[in-house]
């Protein structure tokens, strides 16, 4: 646990994943396990809720990890406790990286009052998806032209690792930006959490156009991932046109030869000349081999 003054505001952090006193941050700070539960619970959804009693606002977040974790960039929580002259935030060490930005706006813009901070925080937050999604993209462009030469395996497999974060980042970004329209309700009746509107929108405008980006790359994977199952699909009934027509020429000897047995003697010719007869037949069948080899080899070239 650290804490920080700057001017008459107390910033306090704890990190969920150390070792923490329960006793010391219930009785110091207020913060009971049911609080430290959902707080670190990578799966709770963003939202907000005013406790007018205790006249404290707690402020739960959607932040994006800074690193891939199994080629994938999560999202968890990260909780913000509002008092009017208090700010204490929990966080986990997969969104620990976002302490030092929230400490650099105390020196690069005015912050006077938890509503300052709290609108400065948010936009801070909706900047790293920005970065995240601006690398997606350029990754997108880049596995679609690899694509577009060759379809392998592991270049699907990457795509379906893109379309994995787009889901996590879009739902995220859409549950963020209903807690800031929640936020900017006037019914929530906050009194320490009023001053310019601006910084407000501004916060609004930037978790909006998060949104947006999402929502636009998401239906590009859509579309990009339909296309690309048509093609494996059309891909899949070509190769087994060829493998029923192998199946064919391959029983073909096998319905001649059975036709003769113990009712049905073979014909003179076949019994004089029998090893021209299994040459000429051995011939045909590996020209239908050859054939379909090529075959297959062509429409690999085609796709």
């Amino acid at each position: 646990m650290k804490e920080k003054q700057f001017g008459d505001l107390t910033w306090i952090c704890v990190n969920l994943d150390e070792k923490l006193d329960s006793e010391q941050l219930k009785t110091d700070l207020a913060i009971d396990e049911k609080i430290i539960a959902y707080a670190s619970d990578v799966d709770e959804l963003a939202h907000i809720d005013y406790h007018e009693k205790l006249e404290r606002l707690i402020l739960v977040y959607d932040a994006i990890h800074d690193k891939k974790i199994d080629n994938v960039y999560a999202t968890t929580p990260i909780t913000f406790i509002l008092k009017e002259k208090r700010i204490i935030i929990l966080h986990t060490n997969d969104n620990a990286y976002m302490i030092e930005q929230f400490a650099a706006l105390f020196e690069s813009e005015p912050i006077a009052s938890v509503y300052d901070f709290v609108c400065a925080a948010l936009v801070s937050i909706s900047k790293n998806y920005f970065h995240i999604l601006e690398g997606l993209n350029k990754e997108l462009k880049d596995i679609r032209k690899k694509l577009r030469k060759k379809t392998t395996k592991d270049r699907l497999l990457t795509l379906s690792d893109i379309e994995m974060i787009m889901i996590g980042i879009r739902s995220s970004s859409k549950q963020n930006y209903l807690v800031l329209e929640q936020l900017k309700d006037s019914s929530l009746n906050c009194p320490f959490l009023t001053g310019d509107d601006d910084k407000l929108s501004a916060a609004k405008i930037e978790a909006r156009q998060i949104l947006e980006m999402s929502e636009l790359t998401a239906q590009t994977l859509a579309q990009l991932s339909e296309t690309y199952n048509n093609i494996l699909n059309n891909q899949l009934n070509d190769t087994m046109k060829i493998l029923t027509g192998l199946s064919i020429l391959l029983a073909t000897p096998d319905i001649i030869t059975g036709f003769f047995g113990i009712n049905v003697p073979l014909p003179e010719i076949l019994t004089v000349y029998s090893w021209s007869w299994l040459l000429i037949l051995g011939i045909i069948l590996l020209f239908g081999l050859a054939v379909s080899r090529l075959l297959i080899w062509v429409l690999r070239r085609k796709s």
